[in-house]
């Protein structure tokens, strides 16, 4: 397992913490290093939700347009 890939207590990955807080830079950065975009926290939201929840709009912009988020997740 990839160490970016491990999540904490609420289920987060690096992309998911990331993306909470707008760190777009850092954002860049996992996605290069090809961390999972379409991960889930214990909440069943991803990167992309937790950035349009906060109103990221340019990490926002970057999952979508750059990478294909998806924006629904069936489990």
């Amino acid at each position: 397992m990839q160490i970016l890939s491990l999540k904490g207590a609420k289920g987060d990955n690096a992309l998911i913490r990331a993306a909470k807080r707008g760190y777009f830079d850092v954002i860049e950065e996992l996605l290069y290093r090809k961390v999972n975009i379409n991960s889930i926290n214990s909440f069943n939201r991803t990167a992309l939700m937790e950035s349009t929840k906060n109103g990221h709009l340019r990490v926002v912009k970057k999952l979508l347009l750059k990478k294909g988020a998806k924006i629904k997740i069936s489990l």
